[in-house]
């Protein structure tokens, strides 16, 4: 009475927003109550990027202080980081 359909996902290292796709269903042959039934899979990402700034050590005469940003996997979306 119960049959899992095995549906392929695929693993990347790209941080993405959650998505979401139908699985629809229909009676070709044979007798149920409804011919049509549908089921929506939700595909959470596991590999949210992480934001990091580095430590650094300058003299006071130095000008300026470069300081290394910089994001561990590549993101779906645009990604704005604000310096203060």
């Amino acid at each position: 009475t119960t049959v899992d359909v095995s549906i392929p996902i695929t693993d990347d290292t790209t941080g993405e927003p959650t998505e979401d796709f139908t699985v629809n269903g229909t009676v070709t042959s044979g007798n149920t109550s409804n011919t049509n039934d549908s089921g929506t899979v939700t595909i959470t990402d596991n590999d949210t990027p992480a934001m990091s700034v580095g430590d650094v050590t300058v003299a006071e005469d130095a000008g300026t202080a470069s300081v290394a940003v910089s994001i561990d996997n590549p993101s779906s979306v645009d990604t704005v980081v604000s310096i203060t």
